[in-house]
């Protein structure tokens, strides 16, 4: 009986795909658009990087609130999108504190 040849597998791909440059840059302005109609001028100075299905909000905040704040304004409007909040909180005292450092 002849020896049969083993065919290789396919290789297994991400289930996430990458993200077209215009649908990208689509998210992104739709998560900067959310963020510059807030109330609170401190929010609207949050980075905002959409990459691979998520929106990466990044920067610095005086308060957890404006923290929560920012991630609701961008999920409103961007709601099928994963959000990854990456802001970092510093009250006002401590960046002014640190700012003479820099």
């Amino acid at each position: 009986m002849p020896l049969r040849q083993q065919r290789t597998p396919a290789p297994v791909r991400s289930k996430k795909r990458r993200p077209e440059a215009g649908e990208r840059r689509i998210m992104e302005a739709e998560a900067r658009a959310a963020l510059n109609e807030s109330a609170y001028p401190a929010v609207r100075q949050v980075k905002c990087v959409y990459h691979d299905g998520a929106v990466t909000l990044t920067g610095r905040l005086p308060s957890f609130y404006l923290k929560q704040i920012a991630q609701c304004e961008v999920r409103r409007r961007l709601a099928r999108a994963e959000i990854c909040n990456h802001v970092e909180v510093a009250p006002q005292e401590a960046r002014e504190e640190l700012s003479c450092w820099f």
